[in-house]
């Protein structure tokens, strides 16, 4: 969807080739309601009738995958219950392959009461929230006596995106060891055809373990 926020004008078509849970699994619920509110600069989008391939033999990519068509609305359109179901043999060149057959389905999402026994332990999936106590820019290393080598200093890294009650605490500076300074890719990272750069977070993880609060220095927050 960031791709659609930053580069799809108003009634510019998209089509996006995703993992094939997208079309009926409870965790892409909300990628198939077409409405994502203010976090993404108000987008909304229109979708049209989906492409299931999970028949089609040989896999066309790496894992079984669908296609969702759709284009930029002021108006969102959830993705719709029918789908349009490939399956048959495929060769290199899909245009001219007459052994692929197309026919009209019916999705069926996942019961929501049907629930993974992880689902009380993970919500988000993998992301460093909150930002103010992950993400960090190096700063300059002070010049005295007494500085410990294999450190560095650090200031947090504020987004416009932080939301209450983050964005009424204070920058966070001082110094830890670099070895916990880890570069991160997140979706401002992300362009298409191409990641420009990393961010930098803070994480307490060596090569072997998480490290134990009872090993973390918690500073304190203003």
């Amino acid at each position: 969807m960031r791709s659609c926020e930053l580069y799809l004008k108003k009634e510019g078509k998209f089509a996006f080739v995703l993992p094939c849970a997208a079309l009926d699994r409870e965790y892409y619920s909300g990628l198939r309601s077409g409405e994502y509110g203010d976090a993404s600069g108000g987008l909304k989008l229109s979708f049209g009738i989906p492409w299931d391939l999970r028949k089609v033999q040989p896999a066309i990519f790496p894992r079984a995958s669908c296609v969702l068509f759709g284009s930029q609305s002021s108006k969102p359109s959830p993705l719709p219950k029918g789908v349009a179901k490939w399956s048959g043999k495929a060769s290199n060149n899909l245009s001219g392959d007459k052994e692929l057959i197309v026919h009209p389905a019916q999705l069926n999402p996942i019961d929501r009461s049907k629930r993974s026994a992880y689902s009380k332990t993970f919500m988000n999936g993998a992301i460093l929230s909150p930002r103010v106590l992950f993400h960090v820019e190096e700063l300059e290393a002070p010049e005295k006596i007494g500085f410990t080598t294999g450190q560095v200093k650090v200031v947090s890294a504020l987004s416009q995106n932080e939301k209450p009650p983050w964005t009424d605490v204070s920058d966070i500076e001082g110094m830890i060891e670099s070895t916990f300074v880890k570069r991160v890719v997140n979706g401002n990272n992300w362009f298409p055809f191409q990641v420009a750069g990393c961010s930098k977070a803070v994480l307490p993880v060596t090569k072997r373990k998480v490290l134990k609060s009872d090993y973390i220095l918690i500073p304190t927050l203003q």
